[in-house]
């Protein structure tokens, strides 16, 4: 006897076959800033991630998807920080199918920070590098499973 599926696998599966039928025409860097505090640099450091986003659908099949990423490292308070960044990106999608507003919101929820991460890790590595500070390198994956703690910078 089969199984039946519980909204969340119909939802998951629907998903899944409206994403296949998205494309990402452009992913532009809206805005950034770096600020540093040379004279705080510490041998231990804390490290905070935040993310936002937000999206329109434009027409039947476009969106636009704004996401946008602050972070700071900081000793003990943030006030105090030795290093702020912040990045702004808008995605550009297209799709065969109309875009829904369901979609968009899965999308924002499942696949937007494995979009959007990589260009911010590697603008935070960038900069870092450019600003004369010691290497820092986010992790690989998302701010799901980052920890925010770090022991160095």
């Amino acid at each position: 006897m089969a199984r039946k599926k519980n909204k969340t696998e119909l939802m998951t599966e629907q998903y899944l076959q409206a994403f296949k039928k998205i494309s990402i025409d452009d992913i532009v860097l809206d805005s950034c800033s770096v600020k540093t505090n040379r004279r705080k640099l510490a041998n231990s450091v804390n490290i905070d991630v935040r993310h936002r986003a937000s999206y329109l659908i434009t027409n039947e099949t476009s969106a636009a998807v704004g996401s946008v990423y602050d972070l700071v490292v900081f000793k003990t308070k943030k006030r105090n920080f030795i290093l702020k960044v912040s990045c702004s990106y808008t995605i550009l999608l297209t799709s065969e199918e109309p875009i829904t507003y369901d979609f968009m919101d899965a999308f924002v929820e499942l696949d937007l920070e494995a979009t959007t991460w990589p260009y911010f890790r590697e603008f935070v590595q960038n900069m870092v590098q450019r600003a004369g500070l010691p290497p820092l390198t986010l992790p690989l994956i998302g701010l799901r499973t980052y920890m925010p703690n770090c022991a160095h910078l």
